[in-house]
Parts: C-alpha cells; sequence; structure tokens
C-alpha cells in the first residue's frame, strides 16, 4: 500500500507564536496469513499462537510523506515544528500474549504460552518498508527577534517479519504447582523443536525461509531555511531522527514471579533460525540540514543570532535475530528442588539442555545468508552564503550509526529472597554463518564519499564562535552477541545437596560441548561457520569550511572531541554470575557455580577500517582555532 500526503502551512507572523506537534503521515501495510501448525501445551492455563507468513508485505511512502511549513517574515515571534512522525512500517507475522494471576491468596495453577512464527515463499517474498522522499521542512522569509525550530522528529522505515512477545506475571502468597500434573509444552515445526517442562512454562519459536527483509529511507531531509536575513534571533534544528531499521525475528519473552513461598518451577526457551535466501538490509541516505541562504541570488546574512544543528541521528540498523529472555523470581521462602527439564534443538543433533528448577535457554541459528546496514550520501550540516558576525554556530553531539547484525540475545535470570534453596541454568547457543556488513559513506571507484558533519560559509565570520564538536559516527558489523546474566541473593543462600548438581548444556556442529554443572550455572556457546564474515567501512568528514579568502576575524573556531569507531567482530560474549549471601541453612548445602564459555570461528574474514578527516580551512586574523581532542578507532 502506498501513500503520498503533503501538509503545508503559509504564514505571515508578527508578534505571535506557531506551534506544529503532529503526525504528518503513517504509511504502514501488515499481512498475517494464519495456518494451522503444531503448538502442544499440557496446562491448567495455557495460550499458544501459530502463524505464518507467505506474502510479501510492502508498506510504501511512493512520493513521500511530506510536513512542509512555509513562514513569511517572521518579527519578536516563535515559531515551532515538533514531534512529526513520518513512517512506513512493514510488518510479517507479529504477536502478543500475556497472563497474569495478581493478588491471590495461593496460585497452585500450571501455566504455558507457546508462539510459533513462521515465514516462508516458495519463491523470495519480501518484508520491506520504504520512506523515500518523507521530508519535514521549515523555511521562512526574513527573521528578527524570533525562535525558530524543528525538533523532535523522526522520519523511518521500519520492516520486521517476525516478532512475539510473551509475558507471565503471577503475584501470589503461596505459588506452589506440585499438584499439578507435569507440564510439556510442545512448540514444533518442520525444521525445530522447542520442548519445556515446568510449572511456568513459555516458548517461543521463529523462522525465516526465503524471506528477505529491507528497509529504504533514501532522498528524506529534514531542512530548517532561512530565505532572508537572520538578526536577533535563534534558529534550532535539535533531536530529530533518520531510520531505516530491518530485522528479521525478534522475540520477547518475561516471566516475573513473586510470593512469600514459593516452591515451583519455570523456564523460558526462544529459538531462531534464518535460511540462505533470507537476507536483512537497511539502508538510507537521508539528510539533516540547516540554511541561512538568501533568495533570488541575494545573500543571507547571520548577526547576533544563534544557530544550532545539534543532537539528530541518522541511523541504519539490520539485524537477523534478536531475543530478550527475563525470568524474576521473589519469594521470601523460596525452595524448588532440581528435576525439572528444559530443552531446546534446531536439528536432531544440535540443542541445549538444563536440570535446573529455573531455566531461560536461548538458540539462534543463521545460515549463509547477508545482513547489511548502510548510511550514504548523508550528513548534518549548517550552510550560509551571507556574513557572519556576533552570532554562534553550531553542529554538535550529532550521532550517525550503521549497525549490522547476525545474532543478539540478552538472557537474564534473577531470584532473590530471605531463604532461598534452589538452582538455576542459563543457557546461550549462537550459530552464524552470515555475511554481514556495516557502511558509512561508500567507496565510488575507489574513491571516498563519506558522510559529513560540517559547518560552511561563503562569506566573512566576524566576532562570532563555530563548533563543530563531540559528533560520534559508529559502525558495527557483528556475527553473534550474548549478554547472559544469573544473579541469586538471600540471607541464607543453599544449594539443592544433589550427588549430581544441576547441569546446563549446550552442544551444537562447529561448537564442541560446553556444559558447566553447578547450583548456579551460565553456559554461552558461539560459533561462526565456514564463509561466515564481518566488514565494517566508515568514512565521515567533520570541519568547518570558510571559502578562499573571506575575512575571519575575532571569531573562535573549534572542530574538536568528535569520535568515529569502527567494528567488525565475530562472536562476542558477557557472561556473569552474582551470588550474594550471609551463609547457609545450618543443615543448608554451600551452593556452587560453574561459568563455561566457548567461542568458535572457522575460517572466518574480519575487516574494519576506518577514515576520518578533520578540518578548519580557514585564514583568521585575532582568533583561534582548535582541532583537539578527536579521535578515531577501527577495530577487528
Amino acid at each position: 500500500m502506498s501513500k503520498g500526503i503533503t501538509s503545508k502551512t503559509r504564514l505571515l507572523l508578527g508578534a505571535s507564536t506557531l506551534l506544529l506537534a503532529s503526525t504528518a503521515g503513517i504509511a504502514q501495510n501488515v499481512t498475517i496469513d494464519n495456518v494451522v501448525n503444531v503448538v502442544n501445551l499440557a496446562a491448567d492455563a495455557a495460550l499458544s499462537q501459530d502463524q505464518t507468513n507467505e506474502d510479501s508485505v510492502d508498506a510504501n511512502s511512493g512520493s513521500g510523506v511530506n510536513n512542509i511549513t512555509a513562514v513569511g517574515e517572521t518579527t519578536d515571534s516563535s515559531v515551532t515544528v515538533d514531534a512529526n512522525s513520518n513512517k512506513s512500517v512493514a510488518l510479517g507475522n507479529t504477536g502478543t500474549q500475556s497472563f497474569g494471576d495478581a493478588d491471590s491468596a495461593a496460585t497452585d495453577t500450571s501455566v504455558a504460552l507457546g508462539s510459533l512464527q513462521t515465514s516462508v515463499g516458495s519463491s523470495n517474498i519480501t518484508v520491506g518498508a520504504t520512506a523515500s522522499g518523507s521530508d519535514t521542512t521549515l523555511t521562512t522569509d526574513l527573521v528578527d527577534g524570533s525562535a525558530v525550530t524543528l525538533s523532535n522528529s523522526t522520519n523511518a522505515a521500519i520492516a520486521t517479519t517476525n516478532t512475539s512477545s510473551q509475558t507471565v506475571v503471577l503475584e501470589s502468597t503461596t505459588l506452589n504447582a506440585t499438584a499439578t500434573p507435569a507440564l510439556a509444552t510442545d512448540v514444533s515445526a518442520a525444521a525445530s523443536l522447542t520442548e519445556i517442562t515446568a510449572d511456568v512454562a513459555v516458548g517461543s519459536a521463529q523462522q525465516t525461509t526465503k524471506s528477505l527483509t529491507t528497509a529504504t529511507n533514501t532522498t528524506s531531509t529534514f531542512d530548517l531555511t532561512t530565505t532572508g536575513d537572520v538578526s536577533g534571533s535563534a534558529l534550532k534544528l535539535i533531536s530529530n531522527t533518520q531510520d531505516a531499521t530491518a530485522t528479521g525475528s525478534t522475540a520477547t519473552n518475561a516471566v516475573g514471579l513473586s510470593g512469600t513461598t514459593g516452591d515451583m518451577g519455570a523456564a523460558i526457551v526462544s529459538q531462531q533460525s534464518s535460511d540462505a535466501d533470507s537476507d536483512v538490509t537497511a539502508r538510507t541516505a537521508a539528510l539533516i540540514s540547516m540554511n541561512v541562504e538568501g533568495a533570488a541570488g541575494a545573500v543571507a546574512n547571520l548577526t547576533d543570532s544563534s544557530a544550532t544543528a545539534s543532537g539528530n541521528r541518522i541511523q541504519a540498523k539490520a539485524s537477523d535475530g534478536v531475543t530478550s529472555n527475563l525470568l524474576v523470581v521473589d519469594a521470601t521462602t523460596l525452595t524448588a528442588a532440581n528435576g525439572t527439564t528444559t530443552a531446546v534443538g534446531f536439528a536432531a543433533a544440535t540443542g541445549a539442555t538444563s536440570t535446573s528448577a529455573f531455566t531461560v535457554a536461548n538458540q539462534q541459528v543463521a545460515a549463509n545468508n547477508a545482513v547489511a546496514a548502510a548510511v550514504t550520501n548523508s550528513g548534518v550540516d549548517f550552510d550560509t552564503d551571507g556574513a557572519t558576525s556576533g552570532s554562534s554556530v553550531a553542529v554538535e553531539g550529532n550521532v550517525i550509526d550503521a549497525f549490522g547484525l547476525s545474532n543478539k540475545s540478552t538472557n537474564n535470570l534473577s531470584l532473590a529472597g530471605t531463604t532461598v534453596a534452589t538452582d538455576a541454568g542459563v543457557i546461550n547457543r549462537q550459530s552464524s554463518a552470515a555475511d554481514v556488513s556495516s557502511d558509512i559513506g561508500a567507496l565510488v571507484s575507489n574513491v571516498g564519499a563519506p558522510v559529513t558533519l560540517t559547518a560552511e560559509f561563503e562569506d566573512s565570520i566576524t566576532g562570532s564562535s563555530v563548533a563543530v564538536n563531540s559528533n560520534v559516527t559508529r559502525g558495527s558489523a557483528i556475527g553473534n552477541v550474548g549478554n547472559n546474566t544469573l544473579t541469586a541473593s538471600a540471607t541464607t543462600l543453599s544449594g539443592v545437596g544433589a550427588t549430581a548438581n544441576a547441569q546446563a548444556v549446550s552442544a551444537g556442529p562447529s561448537t564442541g560441548a560446553a556444559s558447566a554443572t553447578g547450583d548456579f550455572s551460565v553456559v554461552n556457546s558461539q560459533a561462526l561457520v565456514s564463509g561466515a564474515s564481518s566488514d565494517t567501512l566508515v568514512l565521515a568528514n567533520y570541519g568547518i569550511d570558510v571559502n578562499y579568502d573571506d575575512l575571519i576575524s575575532d571569531s573562535r573556531l573549534s572542530v574538536s572531541s568528535n569520535t568515529q569507531f569502527a567494528e567488525a567482530l565475530g562472536n562476542s560474549g558477557t557472561n556473569r554470575i552474582a551470588l550474594t549471601a550471609t551463609g547457609t541453612a545450618p543443615a543448608g548445602v554451600n551452593p556452587t557455580a560453574a561459568l563455561s564459555n566457548v567461542q568458535d570461528g572457522d575460517t572466518v574474514a574480519i575487516g574494519s577500517e576506518s577514515e576520518m578527516s578533520v578540518f578548519a580551512n580557514a585564514a583568521s586574523t585575532g582568533s583561534s582555532v582548535a582541532i583537539n581532542g578527536n579521535s578515531n578507532t577501527a577495530l577487528g
């Protein structure tokens, strides 16, 4: 579905205030085809969702979703265009499930939530969003004693093929499901299997097969322009965002248990997979600019005024699989014996198992697809063709980002109470053969075309300050990212006293076996399969550009504290176990903890390149020019 929307405002202002805060237009297309797969839940309270998308989904803004504000001569006035949102959104499968039991005397109910989402085409299908030509502009003539602001607005293309959110919250005096039959949750499809046995079970499985996810935001602009002289005024182009975000699959699973007495186990299992034909692409060539330029061959002067183009963001983000799993248990007395088994597998030969009462397990497998994020022909810039005197110009605190990512998971498990005697495990397994890239700027015929963060002057600067400071340009290409945290805090903390402590195990091809045996265990297994790559290129210019032979006098120029960073990573894992207690019970067992981390790379190509240009090309008299504290980093 396509829409072209233009909103125009034309005003002549004098001693007045204009505030425009609106959504100029949203182009959105959502297509979901539901067919029956298999989600088998055996629980007292159960919710399931089965979704399969087999069609292309296209959200296209067409000629653009525009908000155009034109104001004539502005004297002793305030003009603000704020919080405009121009978005093109394409969604494939999307689902939300929740179960809550609050303020009960007792909870003796087993709970299961299961979600299965697949996107598959007989030939390649596309979930794509395009926001080309979406403009938000504010144009004035002469500005005298006034404030003119374009702020807090967004142009965006957002595409997501699978998205799932599941939540269980139980708040009771007594949490005890031991009288209930054992719970078996089975979420399955042709190439995936998720099994959970627990009193409270949440499972999600997502697959993309021959499904392309694309987000494109090009030729879009945020533009604040004055076509006449500016005196005694403030121009602000602040906190605006140009965005292109493409995500193959994203899942959020959360379980919260709280009570006085707790004696029930809980588990979260999430799984994502993609095939070699399921590329993810996010690209933007959007601009953010402020111009003080005369009309019809004239020039516009900036006198006793401020011009600020700061705090803006241009970003492209491409992610194949993203999960967030959170299990929080808080009880005065928490006891749950081991024996609850959690298992997840992508295929028969791989999987993850845990015999802990509380488990969070994640598995992500990406085939040799392409994940690409790119920002090109972009920048945040100020430009004037007239003389600048007694004024300040700032291009500061702007951010340009490009992030390409194959798999990312955040897994948190937290236990808290006065007396805690149980066990818990966190498992993360990730495997990627993807080609991941992140580009800012471009190389055309081996010639750089960098993004720009600049202030440009075509005439003299007198008694003024110009700052291009503290801007950030970041490019990142990563194969696997895992953040795993397990915490247990109590006055009295004990283990379960079993002969063989609970185990958390993750195994798979190219990883070897990663396992940890202890009351509290964290296992992280990450592999880059042969042919995988991570590649980042960042090209950017930061500077003050003044026409040759123009006079710069009694002024301060600064191009300082700008940061450029390019990283290309294969595997990144952060694993944390934190146990806090005063002691164990007299008859208790001292708790044990174990952490295992295995990371593999097999003939993987990792490349990072960053080229930074910092300049202030001005001849000056009685002035200062500072180029300090800028940094450029390339990390592979």
